[in-house]
């Protein structure tokens, strides 16, 4: 039985005060969307994943930090890169069915 005291929200900023930005990798559109979720589009087939770190216990921020910052540095990056640093760093992943759409407000991390 899991203890709920131990559950941390991740609630405090709006999500528009973190600065939103995206990457492209080989095959794959990263985007940086909040501090607590990254989308990825696998651009071959169109698929969209959420990296995502909801109700997660405390402590494990340094987890994702580590995870963030690997998808910031890498010089290339692949669709099977992401899954593999997820798998690593034990992130979770959801299938997105509404994802974001790239207007003016993000900005590219070459830039």
């Amino acid at each position: 039985m899991s203890n709920f005291s131990t559950l941390k929200p991740f609630a405090g900023k709006n999500i528009t005060d973190y600065p939103r930005r995206y990457r492209v990798g080989e095959d794959v559109l990263v985007i940086f969307y909040s501090k607590d979720r990254i989308y990825i589009r696998n651009l071959t087939t169109d698929y969209w994943r959420v990296y995502h770190r909801w109700a997660q216990i405390r402590g494990t921020y340094k987890i994702w930090k580590r995870f963030r910052d690997a998808l910031r540095r890498r010089r290339k990056l692949t669709d099977q890169d992401i899954y593999n640093l997820a798998f690593k760093y034990e992130i979770d992943c959801s299938s997105c069915h509404a994802p974001p759409i790239i207007d003016d407000t993000y900005m590219n991390m070459e830039d």
